[in-house]
């Protein structure tokens, strides 16, 4: 097997359409479930590089927690199979995506190719998603019907993906990996490509309006301004040009407009909820979660505090809190590993003997989007997690000084 495969794979998690509507089964979806065990028959004695295995745990740990959580379930507690099974499945994907990537990708030139594959990818779906939401005839028209089905997803940017999260991770972690780049790649990559990445999906991240990623967005910036002196002057263009695009989006984007002004109504209800001013029913977004999701959450996990509930149908009202549909769906194993995981993603490593803090800085900036993102979205499973080990295997060769 080489890279071309990789290569197809990729092209598919980016861009193919699901093989029915409303799901996330994709060509490549069901090709990666191939792909690894025929790796594993033709090479049994399969040895993998060092530098990658740090990659593999973080996404094998998130796997293991579901794994134990969903089996328990079915065991003791009369889960139906077929939900048990859908659900493990997603979230081994990103492990044999990881596996898969650490088996194809082991020199810096197969990184240099996957990674200016999901630069070019990342910029390609930013933007879809602003010509979409600018109701480009043809772009509408196809995406709406071969990626939704006609369906209507309201005045925020949605793109190629199935919901609008899913587009806002997508986006914050491609911002991430073209600032690694940028900051400390050494020029391995051409900036108008690392541009074209950046800005494209930074727009579509504003226009998506995810609470949770522009948190984490700005959470990521404040922390690059403060560990790396050779980031302040990408950091400071990079503030400058949010404020930039947030004045001109409400110029531009009538609906981005109209959006600040729906908001600004909310926010009085949000915190008139937060000190008690209003009931729950008449508060805003921020309060309405809370009552019909965060808390709902909390009472499916109550009634199977050490695996989780997930015979109930929680995506359906927790929405905005990742930690507390991991805490619902998969109990106090899932939560506990889903935290183990992030842990580990910042402790993965980069051999670079010029700059030995750059791993800790690129790969702890991943961990922190995820934790604060969490904070107010759901969907631990979108592409992005299958993408995000094919990124991090990619960093560690691009970034590291020895091309062996």
């Amino acid at each position: 097997m080489n890279i071309n495969i990789l290569y197809i794979l990729l092209l598919s998690t980016l861009f193919s359409p699901p093989f029915i509507e409303g799901t996330s089964i994709r060509p490549d979806t069901v090709l990666i479930f191939i792909l690894v065990p025929v790796v594993f028959f033709l090479r049994p004695n399969i040895k993998f590089s060092y530098k990658v295995w740090s990659v593999i745990l973080p996404f094998f740990l998130i796997f293991l927690g579901v794994f134990i959580s969903v089996f328990c379930q079915i065991l003791f507690f009369d889960l139906p199979f077929y939900n048990g099974i859908y659900n493990i499945q997603g979230y081994s994907r990103p492990m044999l995506f990881s596996l898969f990537g650490a088996y194809i990708i082991r020199s810096n030139e197969n990184a240099l190719i996957i990674g200016r594959l999901i630069l070019i990818g990342g910029g390609l779906h930013g933007l879809m998603s602003i010509l979409e939401y600018s109701n480009f005839p043809i772009v509408s028209y196809v995406i709406d019907n071969l990626y939704r089905d006609g369906r209507d997803v309201g005045f925020r940017a949605v793109g190629l993906f199935k919901n609008v999260h899913e587009l806002a991770y997508f986006n914050l972690y491609i911002i991430i990996f073209s600032i690694s780049l940028l900051i400390f790649g050494n020029n391995i990559f051409k900036k108008s490509l690392l541009y074209f990445s950046l800005v494209l999906s930074i727009v579509s991240l504003t226009i998506t309006f995810s609470k949770g990623a522009f948190l984490a967005l700005f959470s990521i910036i404040i922390y690059l301004a403060l560990k790396s002196k050779k980031s302040r002057n990408i950091i400071i263009y990079l503030i400058f040009g949010l404020f930039l695009l947030f004045v001109l989006s409400t110029l531009i984007f009538t609906e981005f407009y109209r959006y600040l002004v729906y908001s600004s109504g909310e926010f009085y209800n949000n915190i008139s909820f937060i000190f008690g001013y209003v009931e729950i029913e008449k508060a805003g977004s921020i309060g309405g979660r809370l009552n019909h999701g965060w808390f709902n959450a909390i009472n499916a996990w109550k009634q199977n505090p050490m695996f989780g509930n997930l015979s109930t149908s929680l995506t359906s009202f927790i929405g905005d809190g990742g930690y507390t549909e991991a805490l619902a769906n998969h109990g106090l194993v899932g939560f506990f590993l889903l935290f183990l995981c992030i842990f580990y993603i910042s402790k993965i490593k980069i051999v670079n003997e010029y700059n030995s803090n750059i791993s800790n800085i690129v790969f702890s900036s991943f961990s922190i989007s995820i934790l604060i993102a969490l904070i107010a979205t759901g969907f631990l499973k979108p592409r992005s997690m299958e993408l995000m080990p094919i990124m991090f295997i990619c960093l560690i060769f691009c970034l590291n000084d020895n091309k062996k």
